[in-house]
């Protein structure tokens, strides 16, 4: 058995670092994977490649001599990977990560009409439930990832990867027809106070969860979460079984939800959320911002949500066949 280009990758990782929990961050993936991948590397070779000297990591001659010759490996596959993705830029795939959200702000607009505009790529759109969406690209599973976070301002992704603001909106609360708070203009966090909540699970939209349970703990309210969902359809599925308050983008309005009120969340501490799209910076294709422009002037023309993107128009998509 051979070592995989990973496992190289985590050894040269651990060679440059000489610390197990940095190396493993360089490398994306928690610190215990990436012991076991060191040590089936061990395995792998028959010798021992680390050695542990009061608590400093040092390689062993055997470890020192593979991490060279990994080196000129991985720089060797890395630059065959980037003649082949010049070569087929204008061709190749484009898998989308996609989350539930897309949707509901670009309906009736679907992907076939940025496929008519754009023959030359192949669209294969996918659902982005089992991956954060920066595992997925660096797993390179995606080209793209969708995301919906509360305060683009924090910086959550880590810094090889490209983030992309298309859209801001405000959060709204959706609740029975026959619910005390139907019918007003708006509310506010602290209107909610002994509320059953249903709230978009912290798995699947973690900084919006954090987001809407800190501006309640402003107001010294204790949250009642009802129920955490992934799904918008099971959301306002639990919100008419018990008659609970769902928190979710403002733009859910435009649907047809029978039974059911959507009343805006007021006042300065009212929570947000914002739409991004993102890609690996060192991967970056002409098509990927075609796309991104794309998506956000199909949400503006079905919203009236501005788009976000601030680089220069200089790939113009038209949208008058959509």
């Amino acid at each position: 058995m051979r070592p995989s280009l990973e496992q190289l990758r985590h050894l040269l990782a651990l060679a440059e670092t000489r610390h197990f929990t940095r190396a493993a961050a360089r490398c994306h993936i928690a610190q215990p994977p990436f012991s076991r991948s060191i040590r089936r590397l061990e395995e792998i070779v028959g010798v021992p490649l680390v050695r542990r000297e009061k608590g400093a990591i040092r390689l062993t001659p055997a470890g020192q001599t593979l991490s060279e010759r990994a080196q000129g490996i991985l720089e060797a596959v890395d630059e065959a990977l980037k003649e082949t993705r010049t070569l087929s830029s204008n061709t190749d795939r484009l898998r989308i990560g996609f989350i539930e959200y897309v949707y509901f702000l670009m309906s009736p607009v679907g992907l076939e009409d940025f496929a008519r505009l754009t023959p030359e790529l192949r669209i294969e759109p996918l659902d982005q439930t089992d991956r954060s969406p920066d595992e997925a690209l660096f797993a390179e599973e995606l080209e793209l990832a969708f995301a919906a976070v509360s305060n683009p301002e924090d910086g959550i992704w880590p810094k090889d990867i490209r983030v992309n603001n298309i859209a801001k909106e405000s959060l709204a609360i959706v609740v029975q027809n026959d619910h005390r708070l139907a019918g007003l203009a708006g509310v506010g966090l602290k209107d909610l106070d002994k509320e059953r909540l249903v709230v978009f699970s912290r798995n699947h939209a973690p900084t919006v969860f954090d987001s809407v349970l800190r501006g309640l703990s402003l107001y010294g309210i204790v949250p009642q979460v009802e129920l955490e969902v992934a799904l918008l359809q099971t959301m306002l599925n639990g919100v008419r079984s018990f008659n609970g308050v769902g928190i979710v983008p403002e733009s859910i309005a435009r649907h047809d939800l029978p039974g059911l009120s959507v009343i805006p969340l007021s006042g300065p501490d009212a929570p947000s959320v914002t739409l991004q799209i993102l890609w690996l910076k060192n991967q970056e294709q002409p098509n990927y911002r075609v796309f991104a422009r794309w998506v956000a002037k199909s949400i503006e023309l079905k919203t009236g949500l501005l788009p976000l993107l601030t680089w220069p128009d200089e790939s113009e998509v038209d949208m008058s066949s959509t």
